[in-house]
């Protein structure tokens, strides 16, 4: 019997959500991961179930490396899409420069997994608030030391999340609705 925090990340369909309200239409949309995501984590099965809710043709990618990244930017099928989802992969920190330089100016949606990202250019990020983690912490520890067990302390996760939208540059605009939502809004 165990207690802690758990973060994992499982916002795949609530950004493929925002997406499809940003587009307000149905539409194509490119899933870039790498193996592990899809396969090992459940990433493909998750997308999967949200793309045919929401009515989205969706696409699984997989590169393993940034020239990987950077042939998929560059083959003529890359234009056909109308969303970019960046789900948060090891490949996608690893060629996070090269996706965001290959994506900013191409008309496509882009969703990504964190405030970063939209801070190094991307277009649009949802992403959990942890800053409840740290007091979280020290409360479980209090609670142990105090001699309560571990198995009687349910897990904590994350109770919030954040849309971060960079607003203008190369990007298509967002909707109205979606802006209203952001909780940061980062300018040029």
């Amino acid at each position: 019997m165990a207690t802690g925090i758990w973060i994992r990340d499982d916002l795949d369909a609530k950004r493929l959500e925002i997406i499809a309200q940003s587009m307000r239409k149905p539409g194509r949309v490119a899933i870039l991961s790498d193996d592990d995501w899809a396969t090992l984590g459940g990433g493909a099965a998750r997308v999967w179930q949200a793309c045919e809710r929401l009515r989205l043709t969706c696409h699984l990618h997989s590169a393993a490396n940034a020239a990987a990244v950077q042939a998929l930017l560059d083959s003529p099928g890359s234009a056909r899409y109308d969303a970019w989802y960046i789900p948060p992969t090891t490949i996608a920190y690893q060629a996070m420069r090269t996706l965001i330089d290959g994506l900013r100016g191409t008309g496509h949606y882009t969703m990504w997994s964190s405030r970063q990202e939209v801070e190094q250019g991307g277009q649009m990020a949802l992403e959990y608030d942890t800053a409840f983690a740290y007091s979280t912490m020290a409360e479980l520890t209090r609670r142990l030391l105090a001699g309560e067990r571990a198995g009687d302390i349910p897990v904590e996760r994350p109770f919030r999340y954040a849309l971060i939208v960079h607003d203008g540059g190369p990007y298509p605009v967002l909707p109205a609705e979606i802006m209203r939502r952001a909780d940061v809004v980062i300018s040029d």
